[in-house]
């Protein structure tokens, strides 16, 4: 089931967590993804403001969600990544 992604997040995060959500990926799987604590309590600080720490795991979330940087940032409407 798709998760309901909150319209007032950071333009940055909405996307992280859309492309996430399009490839099935919740916010614990996320976090064990990128080898962050057990819990989902990173990304929820995510959600809450508390962090915006995802920027400084850009490069792992494109690999992960296997979109570019460009459309996280919100640079380009176009996911696909620049990488083979």
């Amino acid at each position: 089931m798709k998760n309901t992604i909150k319209e007032n997040l950071e333009p940055t995060l909405k996307r992280i967590l859309e492309a996430a959500d399009n490839k099935g990926i919740n916010d614990s799987k996320l976090a064990e993804l990128l080898g962050l604590k057990a819990s989902n309590k990173s990304v929820d600080s995510w959600k809450r403001g508390n962090s915006k720490a995802y920027f400084q795991l850009l490069p792992q979330l494109c690999k992960i969600l296997e979109v570019s940087a460009d459309y996280l940032l919100g640079l380009t409407d176009n996911p696909a990544p620049h990488y083979e």
